[in-house]
């Protein structure tokens, strides 16, 4: 079992337990891409929600209720990845306002639907697929999360995803706003084309 740390707000030098054994390798968020995902969106978290897709070990959605998200919604299809946030927040986050979802991405989506519960920040990070070019699954999960209405008009998604990979800069009515590369990770993020027209004008 190895550890991962929170790196700002009120559980600051909390440690994330993570399983490290070779039949639960997950493609952990290296800390200075997180930092800098936070940066991104801003430090203070207080009155957005948050959605962490493919939770894995669920730093970043606890990295997201460290500093202030609410309601914070994990969505992990493994059992006992889910039971170790699950314990974590128990444990650590008292009183925290979190969703914990043992469901595959497309059941979280429609889970979330059908409560009409839809976020501010969608952060989808998917096992890497390592191939050079366009990857398609990038195109479903954000038209999906679309066509559900998961994400308000006003909000923003954001996708880590293997530095080969492409991901076209218009999904649906989500336009590639930005994107960073740290090394072999990189990060886009999405804003919706009505905000963009708005913040343009």
């Amino acid at each position: 079992m190895g550890t991962v740390r929170v790196i700002g707000g009120i559980y600051r030098g909390k440690t994330i337990p993570v399983s490290l054994k070779a039949h639960d390798i997950i493609d952990i968020t290296p800390q200075k891409v997180k930092g800098a995902v936070f940066s991104t969106m801003g430090e203070d978290m207080h009155g957005r929600s948050f959605l962490d897709l493919f939770a894995g070990s669920g730093q970043m959605g606890i990295e997201a209720l460290s500093r202030g998200a609410s309601p914070v919604i994990f969505s992990e299809s493994d059992r006992r990845r889910c039971k170790r946030i699950q314990s974590f927040i128990d444990n650590n986050c008292p009183g925290a306002e979190a969703m914990v979802l043992n469901f595959p991405a497309r059941r979280t989506l429609r889970y979330l639907s059908n409560r009409n519960i839809s976020v501010d920040c969608l952060f989808c990070d998917p096992p890497y697929v390592r191939e050079k070019g366009v990857v398609q699954k990038y195109d479903r999960i954000i038209e999906e999360a679309e066509s559900y209405g998961t994400v308000r008009d006003s909000g923003m998604i954001i996708v880590q995803f293997f530095s080969t990979n492409v991901l076209r800069t218009e999904i649906g009515s989500w336009i590639m706003r930005d994107l960073k590369k740290y090394g072999t990770t990189s990060v886009a993020y999405y804003r919706h084309m009505d905000r963009e027209q708005e913040e343009g004008d």
